[in-house]
């Protein structure tokens, strides 16, 4: 579904919508908004680059109680070649590394403050519950689930990963929510818009109009 597709939709069922896509960026950041006591107070572009191959991260700045909360989604690129060499996986898993350090960056840089939630796929390869960064031997060494959770704790950020169930296929969980200022409960991967009769994740990357990753839900309250 391409985004004008998504954002009528959206904009017909009450929402309003913003994205950073542009002509030349294939991939991009949307974000809905449906509220009629919500201000918006501004919407930023982390990434300003044109250059698909580079990271999205895109947000919105929202006021409502004199309390501002800032929404930010992101997607972490990866090389979608096939390797040939651990020196072409080991480059890929560094490049990864280096974009989380630079949402971190800008979220200095444009002074981002206050309550704020990143919501996203962080492309940060498969990992169990139990690993410790020692475990890691291969690319993963460079960038992990482990380590992003480190990092962004760091800087202030409590991660929201779902205990049960997958974001994509062969068991992998990619797509996260890390809150600054915010409480948030019950996140969860759900699948029903593609398996309404069934709690088994399917993934429908292939078949048009279906995304390839589980939708993160989470409660927040704001």
């Amino acid at each position: 579904m391409s985004f004008g597709r998504l954002s009528k939709n959206l904009e017909e069922l009450g929402y309003i919508t913003f994205s950073n896509l542009t002509k030349t960026r294939e991939n991009g950041v949307l974000i809905g908004v449906k509220s009629e006591d919500i201000e918006i107070k501004q919407v930023f572009n982390l990434c300003p680059s044109t250059d698909d191959m580079q990271p999205n991260f895109f947000g919105v700045q929202l006021k409502k109680d004199n309390e501002s909360i800032n929404i930010i989604g992101t997607r972490i690129r990866v090389d979608t070649k096939q390797y040939k060499t651990d020196a072409e996986t080991n480059h890929d898993f560094k490049d990864r590394a280096r974009q989380s350090v630079n949402l971190l960056h800008q979220l200095d840089l444009n002074k981002i403050e206050g309550k704020i939630i990143i919501v996203g796929d962080f492309n940060n390869g498969f990992y169990r519950e139990n690993d410790k960064l020692s475990d890691y031997k291969n690319a993963r060494r460079y960038f992990n689930y482990k380590m992003l959770k480190n990092m962004m704790n760091e800087k202030g950020f409590t991660a929201y990963t779902p205990k049960y169930g997958y974001s994509l296929e062969n068991n992998l969980k990619y797509d996260h929510a890390f809150a600054k200022g915010l409480k948030v409960k019950q996140p969860r991967y759900d699948w029903t818009f593609t398996t309404p009769s069934s709690k088994k994740s399917t993934y429908e990357g292939k078949t048009v109009g279906y995304p390839d990753h589980a939708q993160l839900l989470l409660d927040i309250d704001f």
